[in-house]
């Protein structure tokens, strides 16, 4: 959940400038996000993608933050989903980039997140300067032989 957490965060200027339509239930979601109602914030980005799909709008900040939601209830699959939505839509975002590269490490070793010759090795953008991956556990102490 730390990780989640983190990245998460990480999310939080995506959310700022949300669109007219549908940006109640941008701030709803994150709001139920930040108590950790991972349900209730799909919920919310779900109404709110209704609506943008309504407009015609497409925007990556919502599926950024669909993704997040996704991830955090489990489902890495769908959430691989909605990130590649997001990066097609703004490649050149270095939050979202972040995002997906955490993301991308975190799930590298899980059956099911990537399809067969597609490695999430393989960049959707160009690389970003500084992912936000957790950091590696500490081994413990060394011991001497």
């Amino acid at each position: 959940m730390g990780r989640i957490r983190a990245h998460w965060i990480l999310a939080l200027p995506l959310l700022l400038a949300a669109g007219p339509a549908y940006g109640p239930e941008l701030k709803s979601g994150f709001a139920a996000a930040e108590q950790g109602l991972w349900r209730e914030a799909r919920f919310r980005y779900d109404q709110a993608l209704k609506k943008a799909e309504a407009s015609g709008a497409e925007d990556y900040r919502l599926y950024n933050n669909l993704a997040v939601t996704a991830e955090a209830l489990g489902d890495f699959a769908q959430a691989r989903r909605w990130y590649e939505k997001a990066v097609a839509l703004k490649p050149d975002d270095e939050p979202l980039r972040d995002n997906f590269a955490a993301f991308k490490a975190y799930t590298r070793q899980l059956p099911g997140v990537w399809p067969a010759g597609a490695p999430a090795s393989a960049p959707a953008a160009p690389p970003a300067s500084a992912p936000a991956a957790a950091p590696a556990p500490d081994p413990g102490p060394e011991k001497k032989s």
